[in-house]
């Protein structure tokens, strides 16, 4: 599909409305090129999207339209990888070591001659790989790439909602320009080094390899070893869930799976994750979209309350995330689970609770 006959968004921090989307990826490259003239920060959408939905209750996007992020058209995958690690703002680990996990991704694509690029954004690096594949598979795909390099890729990058920085750009944070470089220019400098490169903007972005690497018959095989998934269970855990779950009628151990739990107890879940645990609340748990007696009782409130990390929960509510899984009615499928090796052959706990 032609990028024009697409939908883009633009997000820019500085502007009122951040977040806005545009027909064509023209309009919205104008957009970003207008905001960076006057020094604003400039993002857009990494894949264009068929089609919008209207979303009459502003989930957290101050706009009257946002794109169907299930919807979107994959041509490449982007891939963050981070010098900083973050939790609600706050630095939680350093990792100047991050050349290696972009050398081992770059190795991986050199081997099957899949075409790719990197650009430098202070922060860390952005990689596209040119590949094709369902939108419904772009987080198995992420974590693919990430089992099969030994990489630590940023979780966002299993999202079809998160943005890259345009070429050109300013990262306001370091004052430094968003520039393409090369491999050997990452794996022969400094980030102090690539700083100082970044001071400038910079034209000519250039790409290694040919081939569009197809995902969408992708298998992941994690390494999480079902014996460690009970740890969840300690007594604190427990008795927090609880107090929220009993008003719905629910409780901790009956209730969810040791699957569901290390879902939900992840501390950084990915965007695949958080929707296996909305479709279990959906499908197997019954819980309505609202409650008509207690309007305060929503599946949203009781995602955000029992999900460890808070931060990624509401990033799943401001994306709509439980409109859509309901809307569309989506079911849960826990031979999924098993495939990341998190739901044992034998257990049928979910399909008992389901079919109740």
């Amino acid at each position: 599909m032609d990028v024009e006959d697409l939908y883009w968004e633009t997000l820019v921090p500085q502007r009122p409305v951040q977040r806005k989307s545009f027909h064509g990826w023209s309009a919205a490259l104008r957009d970003a090129r207008w905001w960076m003239a006057t020094g604003a920060e400039a993002y857009i959408t990494n894949y264009g999207f068929r089609e919008l939905l209207e979303d009459p209750h502003d989930y957290g996007y101050d706009r009257n339209d946002v794109p169907d992020y299930t919807a979107a058209v994959i041509t490449h995958l982007f891939i963050d990888i981070d010098f900083f690690i973050k939790e609600d703002g706050e630095i939680v680990e350093s990792r100047p070591d991050i050349y290696k996990d972009v050398k081992r991704i770059d190795d991986w694509c050199g081997v099957l001659d899949v075409k790719r690029k990197w650009r430098f954004t202070g922060g860390g690096f952005h990689g596209l790989i040119k590949a094709d594949g369902p939108a419904s598979k772009l987080d198995d795909a992420v974590r693919f790439i990430a089992a099969q390099s030994s990489a630590r890729i940023d979780p966002g990058s299993e999202n079809t909602a998160t943005c890259k920085r345009v070429i050109g750009s300013t990262n306001r944070k370091y004052g430094n320009y968003i520039i393409p470089v090369s491999i050997d220019e990452i794996t022969s400098r400094t980030r102090e080094e690539l700083l100082e490169l970044a001071k400038s903007p910079r034209d000519g972005e250039s790409s290694l390899g040919y081939n569009a690497w197809y995902f969408g018959d992708v298998v992941v095989s994690q390494k999480k070893q079902l014996e460690t998934l009970g740890k969840y269970s300690r007594k604190v855990v427990e008795d927090d869930k609880n107090k929220v779950l009993s008003g719905y009628g629910l409780d901790w151990n009956l209730d969810f799976c040791p699957a569901m739990q290390h879902l939900i107890m992840e501390d950084r879940p990915g965007n695949g994750d958080r929707r296996f645990v909305i479709k279990y609340l959906y499908d197997v748990l019954k819980i309505p979209f609202v409650d008509l007696v207690d309007k305060t009782k929503t599946v949203a409130n009781l995602f955000f309350n029992i999900m460890a990390n808070k931060k990624k929960a509401m990033h799943a509510i401001k994306e709509r995330q439980c409109e859509m899984i309901y809307k569309r009615n989506r079911r849960f499928h826990p031979y999924k689970l098993r495939l990341e090796g998190l739901c044992p052959e034998e257990c049928s706990q979910c399909l008992e609770k389901r079919n109740c």
